[in-house]
């Protein structure tokens, strides 16, 4: 019996569901011809992706004369992965280390690291600590910083980010906390 394993994003993207459907309306075909064919859906990190390698392998699926090795699946976190968009093909590595993400393309080359947005929120707490504000301002500033941090904490696009910090330096200038706002504005072009 032939054995056929397929790893997919699993995204909801509308290109990936029509793949998927594809596979699984051949399967039954190819059963008929004495193949099998092992499934799995993935994230787009490198983790999800060999963990889904893993199975297969575990399962006796590799390439021809194909099998990794502890050092090729350590590595694997930095192998580069290519996306193409509408901007041309990006490749994004994902470090092992500091949790640091290296996005490039074309000319631009963006280092993003989680860590540094997480050591800015805790400067922005100390001083927002400091700020004379009225406790709805405190509170509003205090939720959007603990949204911040569960974003780090699930490795939210650098957007995602970027965004929440732009709106909480937003309420602070409206609320006559310039220093503060500024001082956000600079930790946004420091790291995004």
């Amino acid at each position: 019996m032939v054995r056929i394993g397929v790893v997919l994003f699993d995204t909801g993207n509308p290109f990936f569901d029509e793949v998927w459907n594809s596979v699984l309306s051949k399967e039954e075909e190819l059963n008929s011809y004495n193949c099998s064919v092992l499934k799995k859906k993935t994230g787009f990190s490198a983790q999800e992706q060999l963990q889904a390698i893993a199975e297969l392998e575990a399962e006796g699926i590799v390439g021809e004369n194909m099998v990794f090795s502890e050092k090729e699946k350590n590595c694997a976190a930095g192998i580069p992965q290519t996306i193409n968009n509408f901007f041309g093909n990006t490749s994004i590595i994902t470090s092992p280390s500091d949790h640091v993400q290296i996005i490039s393309g074309g000319e631009n080359n963006i280092t993003f690291s989680y860590s540094a947005v997480e050591q800015a929120v805790d400067e922005i707490e100390k001083r927002l600590l400091k700020e004379r504000l009225s406790n709805d301002i405190t509170e509003r500033a205090n939720e959007l910083l603990s949204d911040i941090r569960s974003e780090i904490e699930n490795k939210s696009k650098p957007n995602v980010l970027k965004s929440l910090l732009a709106g909480l330096g937003n309420i602070l200038k409206d609320a006559g906390a310039n220093a503060l706002s500024g001082l956000i504005q600079a930790i946004i072009q420091g790291l995004f």
